[in-house]
């Protein structure tokens, strides 16, 4: 939420208007979402939930001492909540113990 009034906050500055201010804009864009069937938002609390995947193209490097050219996977993982990402690349996508 402050992210976005942040945003806000710059278009509005950048286009010389007058905009809410941060407790004024969460009041306003709360109701919106109470009144409207958004369903792009996603409400849940700090560290409930983790979004993950395998990503993109393979990525590929060479194998330094054969020269092969090996093709990996890119596992990639975001906490939603905070924003914060994650990325590996590993060469398959099996869990070793």
């Amino acid at each position: 939420m402050q992210l976005l009034w942040e945003e806000y906050h710059d278009e509005c500055r950048l286009s010389k208007k007058q905009g809410y201010q941060l407790t004024q804009f969460k009041k306003y864009f709360r109701d919106y979402l109470n009144k409207s069937d958004f369903t792009d938002v996603i409400k849940h609390k700090a560290g409930e939930r983790i979004e993950d995947d395998w990503a993109g193209a393979r990525p590929r490097w060479q194998d330094p001492d054969t020269g092969e050219i090996i093709y990996g996977w890119l596992f990639v993982g975001v906490l939603p909540f905070s924003g914060y990402g994650y990325g590996e690349v590993f060469g398959d996508m099996r869990i070793t113990s």
